[in-house]
């Protein structure tokens, strides 16, 4: 049976902003020979229901979960998403055995409390796209995996989290971006167009450049600038 991995996408804020993440693992684990499939919440009216269907007619044998904010960031707002994370593990958990991973900018901010809360054993603070195939084929394999690079995992008595390896951007696969929906994402969420008419008469669909990747001085979060680059 072929080792499927399964990629959730659990951010349902609007104006709705493309898994980038995803696209990238999903490039990482194509190349790696995985195939993927994506369970994409965003514009999901009842999480519940989207979670069975899936699960319905995919078997994964890993499941990885992309967690980009921890809060909505607005004063006005003040929506705090973790609680929301928990529930939809949960939906998972009571469906499939599979593993669970948590992984992106909000879950690497602070990785052992948001396991802890979830319930979890398993995440990766930083960098995924090679750390994670990683993961992926030490578990297929059924071999050791806890040197994987960036791997916070649980131990009898506490969470330890490994040094980061943080990839030359310039050695990654080359971006297909084939599995997330990024025209819809284009066409009614917050990349680009201004309004709907724009969205319609743009010849491709567009993405924002990630500026909060994890950077080398070792701070979880880091903007990008005119003097400070990650290859």
């Amino acid at each position: 049976m072929p080792f499927e991995v399964l990629l959730v996408n659990p951010n349902q804020m609007k104006p709705a902003i493309a898994p980038l993440a995803l696209d990238y693992l999903a490039d990482s684990l194509a190349e790696a020979g995985y195939a993927a499939s994506l369970l994409d919440l965003c514009f999901a009216s009842d999480c519940e229901q989207a979670i069975a269907d899936l699960l319905r007619s995919h078997d994964p044998a890993l499941i990885a979960i992309t967690f980009r904010n921890t809060d909505d960031c607005y004063c006005t707002g003040q929506d705090f998403f973790v609680p929301r994370l928990r529930e939809i593990v949960q939906g998972l958990r009571a469906r499939t055995g599979a593993p669970i991973v948590l992984g992106g900018v909000g879950f690497s901010l602070m990785p052992e409390a948001i396991l802890q809360y979830c319930g979890l054993d398993l995440g990766i603070a930083g960098d995924g796209e090679k750390a994670f195939v990683e993961l992926a084929r030490s578990l297929e394999r059924g071999e050791d995996y806890h040197a994987v690079p960036g791997l916070v995992y649980r131990t009898a008595d506490r969470f330890v989290r490994n040094p980061p390896r943080y990839v030359d951007m310039t050695r990654l696969p080359r971006r297909r971006r084939a599995l997330v929906d990024n025209a819809r994402y284009f066409r009614e969420g917050g990349q680009g167009a201004s309004r709907p008419s724009e969205a319609a008469t743009c010849p491709a669909p567009t993405a924002p450049i990630p500026s909060p990747r994890a950077g080398p001085s070792g701070c979880c979060r880091r903007r990008a600038s005119p003097t400070r680059w990650r290859r």
